[in-house]
């Protein structure tokens, strides 16, 4: 994943002026509507952790996972969007 080196230095300042907000259980969170897991997504992801080396071993559907549990999206609307891989995945 590429960053915007000016945009990626604004967020990173960003982290000190504000109180760590954790997600709920990434897993936990996409176990609800898929079976097969990875189990590097079995924590509550927080904001530094978007810009830690290790997430760079996710895939994209594992960094999406990771996200909108963090975001706390309805897993109504999560289960809704992989479903539909034709249009979630698209680039």
């Amino acid at each position: 994943m590429t960053f915007i080196e000016s945009h990626i230095n604004i967020f990173k300042k960003s982290l000190k002026y504000q109180k760590p907000w954790k997600g709920i259980n990434a897993k936990g969170w996409g176990s609800y509507f898929q079976s097969d897991v990875s189990t590097e997504l079995d924590k509550k992801f927080v904001r530094a952790d978007f810009l830690s080396d290790a997430i760079q071993k996710l895939d994209n559907i594992e960094l999406c996972m990771a996200i909108l549990s963090w975001g706390g999206m309805n897993r109504e609307h999560g289960r809704s969007l992989f479903a539909n891989p034709g249009v979630a995945y698209r680039r």
